[in-house]
């Protein structure tokens, strides 16, 4: 059964610690590595029941170690003994460790990301360093002085931390008395990014709005030019239509009229007629041949 869901690796024992006296402490075990629960003898009629809560801890931090960490401490009887053993190998670097979140905050910028995400990241740095140097917990009037000369240097850090876009809201928060606390100052930025989202999302509406307008006035306008165009659904190249019979270049021989009749209600209908091409050729036919005319030429 794993209790945490990052196992310790060395460089997490701050974080590791914490997680795991929450977790023990939920299970209402913590009295088995702080040593209020002792060791009974065997012959105690309670130590079978011991015995089975002893080995069920200590499984509980071996699953929580990386594999290294686990194989160093397998053969420690109790769960006290493994975390004192802990506490020597890993604290001892609380400095380093302290340096390296301190330099993390001071390093940490929002780079656009948003106010929630931004705090959650600051917010975490702090925390760990809360527990790397805890506070010293006493009842005099210096530890109020003590706490609000923490909470002042956390909202310097939240603020400086802020994107450049953020000035403005940042110099009022700033110029606030008394000063915000860091999470009124979060809440107000907050606020201040929403209304930017707001103003923001109109601004695109309206700007859609105006596209999709001018989209459809030129669709309009290019359908209104379209339709005077004769209709030619492939955009193909149209065919010259050419009549061998009288000329002509609106159809073709096998419609021609002259040849096929001229249609009813057409006011050549029934009558046999030629086309003027053909009536040029005939009248030069009958000056250069009058013998088929039936004339004689002297």
């Amino acid at each position: 059964m794993n209790l945490l869901p990052k196992v310790l690796d060395g460089t997490n024992y701050a974080m590791w610690r914490r997680s795991m006296l929450i977790s023990l402490s939920a299970k209402n075990k913590l009295g088995f590595i702080n040593g209020t629960i002792p060791t009974p003898v065997e012959i105690d009629p309670k130590f079978m029941l011991w015995q089975r809560c002893n080995d069920m801890v200590l499984s509980w931090i071996l699953n929580s170690l990386n594999q290294e960490i686990a194989n160093s401490v397998l053969y420690v009887e109790t769960p006290s003994e493994i975390w004192l053993d802990l506490q020597e190998r890993f604290s001892q670097g609380n400095f380093s460790h302290h340096y390296q979140v301190q330099r993390s905050i001071v390093e940490l910028q929002q780079n656009q990301d948003s106010i929630f995400t931004y705090y959650t990241k600051i917010k975490t740095l702090w925390d760990e360093l809360k527990m790397s140097s805890p506070l010293i917990q006493c009842t005099c009037g210096g530890m109020k002085q003590l706490t609000n000369n923490e909470e002042k240097m956390r909202l310097s850090q939240f603020l400086m931390g802020l994107d450049e876009s953020y000035s403005a809201i940042r110099g009022q928060i700033m110029l606030m008395q008394p000063l915000p606390t860091v999470k009124k100052a979060y809440a107000l930025l907050c606020e201040e990014e929403k209304q930017r989202g707001l103003v923001e999302h109109k601004g695109n509406e309206q700007i859609h709005a105006m596209n999709v307008k001018r989209t459809g006035a030129g669709s309009q306008r290019h359908d209104l030019s379209r339709n005077w165009m004769p209709a030619n659904p492939n955009n193909q190249p149209r065919k010259r239509l050419h009549c061998t019979y009288c000329e002509g270049t609106t159809h073709t021989v096998d419609k021609c009229f002259y040849l096929n009749g001229f249609p009813v209600g057409h006011a050549l209908h029934g009558k046999k007629i030629q086309p003027r091409n053909r009536q040029k050729f005939s009248a030069n036919m009958a000056e250069t041949e009058p013998w088929k005319q039936g004339t004689t030429v002297t």
